[in-house]
């Protein structure tokens, strides 16, 4: 078969079948897991120990192995990494130089042995029956190719309810649209005239949310797709869905199945993770051609969010605690389009220093031919 390249640097074989690799508990080599997680690390010992020690308590049947991908951390973390993996028969541990988050997804990739496939980060912590959860909605549900699940913050502090609202603001506004008539998703008043209603919280197919949130993946999806853009720093998980659909594979959700997320005290840290969103974005937006991911159609979304966030605060009597809350989502929209017009300022400036380099080469040229 003729053998093509894929965004992430993988090969793969031309008319390759779209398998439902891992459909039905059988389908598995008996000499391997059935389940592989990867857990992506950098530089956070404490989060990436509680994080291993949440899987290795998973009520799960069937054999799973867990994957540290360490994308480049000091001496001190990568020892916590070896020692978590020499102290637990399930656990290995993969080192890089660091190349970034695709990278690192993209290792755990070619380490995997599983029928299935997750990808967690190191800062959240799985519930007992996560994994079962997830095995047992594919098993159910042939038609899923991977399932995702709800982010809730770990600890309650100022900079997890905040965090967490701008996260969620977009999550349950996109839940919601899925769920609205589409005569009704025309209407420019409706992000205001729909509270929260149990379709955003039904297990189901969901065409707009991402392949993440610790989600579960058939391994066969990534023969047909690939692995993830190492040319994104962030975004990478957006980028791979829009192929992930492209090719015909459905993302769904369970939302009841909690991940719960350690954001960080502060807000600074998000503040920085939007920045770098805004950018690579931006770098996002030729390769998907899309308006929705434009620096307008990412900001006019997220503001629509926000929006739907405080008609159900409103609704809920949370309106206090959402203003409260506010001039940081509006800061935190603020650092997503800096970091997108950044990146379009700087494309701007290479372009015009190569036309300008050019342009210098012409003359020389031109000048070389007079003196001929």
């Amino acid at each position: 078969m003729k053998t093509t390249h894929t965004a992430g640097g993988h090969e793969q074989d031309e008319g390759v079948c779209r398998g439902s690799e891992g459909a039905v508990p059988g389908d598995h080599d008996p000499g391997r897991p059935l389940i592989s997680v990867v857990v992506l690390t950098r530089n956070r010992p404490g989060k990436l120990s509680r994080c291993v020690q949440s899987l290795l308590a998973q009520a799960v049947d069937s054999d799973f192995e867990i994957i540290i991908v360490d994308d480049g951390s000091d001496a001190d973390a990568a020892r916590v990494g070896h020692r978590l993996a020499e102290g637990n028969e399930p656990v290995r541990y993969v080192h890089q130089p660091h190349r970034g988050i695709p990278g690192a997804r993209n290792l755990g990739l070619r380490s995997a042995r599983g029928a299935f496939i997750a990808f967690v980060a190191d800062d959240y912590v799985l519930q007992a029956d996560y994994l079962a959860t997830g095995h047992r909605y594919l098993v159910n549900h042939p038609e899923a190719a991977a399932v995702r699940f709800r982010i809730m913050p770990l600890k309650d502090h100022f900079g997890g309810r905040v965090s967490h609202c701008y996260y969620d603001a977009s999550i349950l506004y996109r839940r919601e649209l899925e769920a609205l008539p589409a005569r009704e998703k025309r209407g420019r008043l409706h992000p205001f005239l729909h509270a929260l209603t149990p379709a955003s919280m039904t297990a189901g197919v969901t065409h707009s949310l991402e392949a993440s949130g610790a989600a579960l993946f058939r391994s066969g999806v990534f023969d047909v797709v690939g692995g993830f853009d190492e040319r994104l720093q962030r975004g990478e998980d957006t980028e791979f869905t829009k192929r992930f659909r492209q090719a015909g594979f459905e993302v769904h959700i369970v939302p009841t199945q909690l991940v719960r997320h350690d954001y960080d005290r502060w807000p600074a840290d998000t503040l920085r993770k939007c920045l770098l969103t805004g950018y690579w974005r931006a770098a996002l937006t030729p390769t998907t051609s899309d308006s929705a991911y434009s620096g307008i159609g990412l900001v006019a979304r997220k503001m629509v969010g926000i929006s739907h966030a405080f008609w159900i605060a409103k609704l809920s009597g949370g309106t206090r605690r959402y203003l409260a809350y506010l001039p940081w989502l509006l800061a935190f929209e603020t650092a997503t389009f800096m970091g997108y017009m950044t990146y379009l300022a700087r494309e701007r400036l290479s372009g015009a220093r190569a036309e300008s380099g050019s342009a210098r080469a012409a003359v020389a040229e031109a000048g070389r031919g007079d003196e001929d």
